[in-house]
């Protein structure tokens, strides 16, 4: 790239000296002939041609030079020398680059060419080089992506689609595996995939297992991050539930272990996602027994839609309230791999920790529709039975787990839910429809129960624990490269998962962090023109769908480990410090023009959501942050040697785990946290609202005849005194059962998004006082609300006004109105001075809005003080 610059360069000094030679020669033979000026202009123009060329392909490759350069430089310096640069120039780099940066992007949506690419890709090989990768990039302008195994489902370790200039930190040379069978702990680099960790433990033990995915080119690390849910979670609950340790690299260059972290960010780490707190360079992991002989099966079940719906519905009653040992998957779709022919079917995994005997017995009794033959079961090894749901081709062997070249790449959009409480044979034949239609979609059913129901739900990260039956997991795959099929595929999952609505979770609709869904809320980071404000409230409208209760703790640790936000994606849990430009775009709220009222005013519906018996609103625990697990405190670092080392990658010079402190004697089976009790106020407070849910009292629809709101009001205040709530408990049963949890998102968003555009600052007033009801969570004071009013409005308007920040919010209304008043006489003022000078023109077009323009500008101010604070008002 340098010498191409030079050459560049070069050419652009020669060519402007033969320029200004042939601009002097020109002028002393001038006279001489008379073709010789004709001659000089066809030079003049062609080297002023040539000239421009030169620097349309200088300014691009400065543009991409730079950063590249730089970072380069750095990684230099510090004797980095695996890594890979952006060019957009043809050389033999090239092919390198593309091919390092598709081998791990498992969902080729990602792998195409529009999509953004990293100005550099790094594979350290040591925890020094690590550190050293992190600060050349957080040296300059770039955004990290981390890189484990590539599995993200919205490509966030390879992409960055809000634009910003990123680099790839690629562990996959990170990927050493350490047993130690006298602790049975493991420590497990953060590159590893589950396929070498497997593959590591079964190299040491073969009654020793670990519990996490059946896929084996997944990343450990990010896997981890999410909590990772597996076979053998029903027995020893998820992945992050076994770690008992963590070497976290902080966006200071830090490696800090448990203790050094804290316990904040150490339960943050463990299932609250991967690629926002740091990078885990290795996770200490213990290890589970397990017995010499499993028995695992898969089954076929093609049929009608009557017989796939009863199969299904037998499946969700039963594979959750087995015992841990036996786990049993369903997956269903009309053109599943595992049926020949086409059409519905249902597809079920099966894993048991013992004998085929038993794991016959027990299905004969509970399910016995799923007609399970004695020739269907396996009985094998654990690692073998790794092997077996691995999906890899016939014929592969256990030492085929490490290999990563062995993955099957396709297209693919995903989605997830989590199911309290059955879903209705009516729902099972609705959800069966949609799948009849499109082939390449299907859904993945995985029960949950176990010791899943006995460890709470702020252990860890990870919330969904007991109350949920299984979860959902919506997938649609196709291998064509044509995008209007793509979109098509993508249109028909969101409408599957819309269509799902009214039989899953709800209050929030919960989802699974480890299958990431754009779909429900994304963080947009690149915006500096638009007054910032508190991203934390942004990031709630996901946030409390992937982490229930835990999420206000999770931005705690985010501020504590990474308070300038250093490590991000789209769907990233901000520090609590942090602010960006509002993601929303702003939108015209049109006025109703249906009721009664013929003014320009925004109606605003209460829309109610009667209350639904059988799937209650998840609530926030009375009972929260009182029993969190005590568990493993580490002692005092002290070297400590390995019984068995395993080395995943075939690197020279692979980084040792650091010295990590002895590990205690841990429980095989996680132990359950002891609840504590709620006070008693929050007990009869609980119990009072219960009670009034039970009265059914009547929902308010929105009404704008004053005498039914009224009565509704009237009736409700009297349902409840007489119940004894006083006014905060009304205020909470309003807000938990007839102001629903979505109802006041869409009413934040349309807050933030209010501008007055062509409202006048009457109608604009009413709007925003209207919202003003729904958003007291965001505006706290008379100084907020006077700011959010100051932002909507116009700028013509604005611009005539100028408050400190202090004013009340009648005053700044105030302003705003004589502002208008002399917008619009400075407007007339200037018409007729127009229409004077100019009698003949016409003047009836209207005055556009909104737009910084001559006509809009004017010296004349409503009052003069300190220039306004920045917005919105500090708290």
């Amino acid at each position: 790239m340098l010498t191409t610059l030079v050459f560049h360069f070069a050419l652009f000094i020669l060519l402007s000296s033969t320029y200004t030679m042939i601009l002097h020669f020109s002028n002393k033979i001038r006279n001489c002939s008379s073709w010789i000026p004709k001659l000089t202009a066809m030079v003049k123009f062609y080297s002023l041609l040539l000239i421009l060329l030169i620097i349309s392909f200088v300014i691009p490759a400065l543009s991409v030079s730079a950063p590249t350069e730089i970072i380069t430089s750095c990684l230099n310096r510090h004797n980095i020398n695996n890594y890979t640069t952006f060019s957009n120039l043809e050389n033999n780099e090239s092919s390198l680059y593309y091919n390092l940066l598709n081998f791990s992007i498992q969902n080729l949506r990602f792998a195409e060419a529009t999509n953004p690419k990293p100005i550099a890709i790094i594979l350290p090989e040591s925890k020094e080089q690590l550190i050293n990768s992190v600060l050349c990039c957080i040296a300059g302008p770039w955004e990290i992506r981390v890189r484990c195994g590539g599995h993200n489902y919205e490509g966030t370790s390879s992409v960055a689609s809000d634009g910003a200039p990123f680099v790839i930190i690629d562990m996959m040379n990170l990927n050493l595996v350490s047993v130690d069978l006298e602790s049975e702990t493991a420590w497990v680099e953060g590159g590893a995939t589950l396929g070498e960790t497997y593959h590591a433990i079964a190299e040491s033990s073969r009654i020793h297992a670990f519990s996490a995915g059946s896929c084996p080119t997944v990343g450990a690390g990010g896997h981890i991050g999410g909590g990772g849910f597996g076979f053998l979670s029903r027995k020893y609950g998820l992945a992050a539930d076994n770690v008992i340790d963590a070497l976290l690299l902080n966006a200071d260059g830090e490696i800090l272990d448990r203790q050094a972290m804290g316990e904040d960010v150490f339960w943050a780490i463990r299932g609250g996602g991967g690629g926002f707190w740091g990078i885990v360079y290795a996770w200490k992991v213990n290890l589970l027994k397990v017995p010499q002989t499993v028995t695992s099966f898969i089954v076929s079940r093609p049929g009608t839609k009557a017989q796939v719906a009863k199969l299904v519905n037998k499946w969700q009653h039963v594979a959750p309230n087995f015992e841990g040992d036996l786990y049993l998957s369903c997956f269903v779709g009309a053109g599943l791999p595992e049926t020949k022919a086409m059409g519905l079917s249902a597809t079920f995994k099966g894993f048991f920790l013992g004998p085929r005997r038993e794991a016959l017995s027990i299905l004969r009794r509970s399910f016995p529709q799923l007609g399970v033959a004695e020739e269907d079961c396996k009985e094998t090894s654990w690692i073998d039975s790794v092997l077996f749901f691995s999906g890899l081709a016939d014929g592969a062997t256990v030492s085929d787990l490490k290999n990563r070249y062995l993955q099957d790449k396709h297209y693919f959009k995903a989605k997830s839910d989590y199911v309290r409480n059955p879903i209705s044979l009516t729902g099972i034949r609705a959800a069966l429809d949609i799948l009849d239609k499109e082939p390449k979609g299907y859904v993945v059913l995985d029960p949950y129960g176990g010791i899943m129901n006995n460890i709470s739900s702020d252990s860890i990260a990870f919330p969904h624990r007991q109350g949920n039956l299984y979860t959902i997991q919506y997938l649609v795959e196709w291998h064509e490269v044509d995008g209007n099929k793509g979109n098509e595929y993508i249109e028909w999952i969101r409408g599957f998962y819309t269509a799902m609505a009214g039989y899953v979770s709800w209050g929030p609709r919960a989802a699974y962090i480890n299958y990431m869904d754009f779909d429900i809320g994304v963080m947009e980071l690149i915006n500096t023109s638009v007054p910032s404000y508190d991203t934390v409230e942004i990031a709630r409208v996901w946030g409390e769908k992937y982490f229930l209760n835990n999420y206000d703790r999770l931005v705690k640790a985010k501020t504590l480990i990474d308070p300038n936000n250093i490590f991000k994606n789209q769907q990233g849990i901000p520090p609590a410090t942090s602010v960006v430009s509002p993601p929303i775009k702003a939108r015209k709220l049109h006025p109703r023009t249906n009721r009664q009222s013929a003014s320009k005013v925004c109606i605003l519906d209460i829309i109610i959501i009667p209350p639904r018996r059988r799937r209650p609103p998840l609530t926030r625990s009375v009972g929260r942050g009182r029993g969190r697990s005590q568990r493993h405190q580490p002692n005092t670092i002290e070297e400590e040697s390995a019984a068995s080392t395993i080395r995943a990658a075939p690197a020279a010079e692979q980084a040792e785990i650091p010295p990590h402190p002895p590990p205690p004697q841990p429980p095989t089976v996680p132990s359950a946290t002891p609840l504590v009790p709620p006070p008693l106020q929050d007990v009869s407070i609980s119990n009072k609202l219960k009670e009034a849910r039970q009265l059914d009292c009547v929902s308010f629809a929105g009404e704008l005849d004053a005498i039914v709101v009224k009565g509704w009001i009237n009736q409700v205040s009297e349902t409840l005194s007489d119940m004894g709530l006083d006014d905060d408990m009304k205020l909470m049963e309003f807000d938990g059962q007839y102001f629903t949890y979505f109802h006041q998102k869409e009413k934040n968003r349309e807050f933030l998004s209010l501008k007055q555009e062509n409202l006048t600052i009457k109608e604009y007033k009413t709007c925003f006082n209207e919202l003003m009801l729904y958003v007291s969570d965001l505006v706290k004071s008379e100084q907020d609300q006077a700011s959010y009013f100051e932002e909507g409005l116009r700028n013509e308007i604005r611009e005539r006004m100028t408050v400190t920040g202090r004013e009340p919010h009648k005053e700044v209304v105030q302003l705003a109105l004589r502002a208008e008043k002399l917008t619009t006489e400075n407007r007339r003022i200037r018409t007729e001075f127009a229409k004077k000078r100019n009698p003949g023109m016409s003047f009836s077009q209207p005055v556009k809005r909104g737009k910084d323009s001559a006509t809009s500008r004017s010296t004349t101010s409503v009052s003069v003080t300190s220039p306004r604070p920045p917005f919105p008002p500090s708290q």
